[in-house]
């Protein structure tokens, strides 16, 4: 009965958190991803928070308005961006499709959106002119670490990874780099 629920041998059973997740990304991405983003951006901004400052300077506004940064711009954005990637040019190896995909994403989610990212943390925490100077001051740094980190996550998440998983792989890497991120925009770097 229990595969029966998910479509596809493979996936994780629905009586598991993961199973209901999967069926969940399946069946509702439109729900999911805000939900995965909201997530990913929340624990890496704990994160951030809890390694670089005394507990006694816990933000919750910061971690609210990352929470909702990371709905909008994993929950819309990025998800929204992979799956018209995957229709627009299908690939399950890596080819030249997946390829092409790497490189547009790691110019308008690594260019593009690490400063936009950047910019908005910094932003909501100490207002748009400190945001657009930290931005400045920390695009090529930024730039530097992403081109480290996501030409193989990204060549593997197009490359291997089953289309409807993609998000979730992206999102788990990104939660690494959102700490990092966030640590960035806070000026803790």
């Amino acid at each position: 009965a229990a595969a029966a629920d998910t479509d596809d041998d493979d996936a994780p059973k629905p009586s598991t958190l993961l199973g209901h997740y999967a069926r969940l990304m399946k069946k509702h991405p439109s729900l999911a991803s805000p939900l995965q983003g909201l997530v990913m951006f929340t624990l890496s901004d704990v994160l951030a928070q809890v390694m670089t400052a005394p507990l006694s300077r816990f933000s919750l506004s910061r971690c609210v308005q990352a929470s909702f940064l990371g709905s909008v711009y994993i929950g819309v954005v990025m998800s929204s961006w992979i799956r018209y990637m995957d229709r627009r040019w299908p690939s399950d190896s890596l080819d030249v499709n997946a390829l092409r995909k790497v490189c547009l994403d790691l110019f308008f989610f690594g260019f593009v959106g690490n400063s936009l990212n950047v910019l908005a943390r910094a932003s909501m925490q100490s207002g748009f002119r400190r945001g657009l100077s930290t931005m400045r001051s920390r695009c090529v740094p930024v730039l530097l670490a992403d081109v480290r980190v996501f030409p193989l996550a990204e060549a593997l998440a197009f490359s291997a990874v089953k289309v409807e998983w993609r998000t979730t792989f992206i999102g788990a890497v990104s939660l690494g780099w959102n700490t990092y991120i966030s640590v960035v925009a806070a000026g803790e770097h």
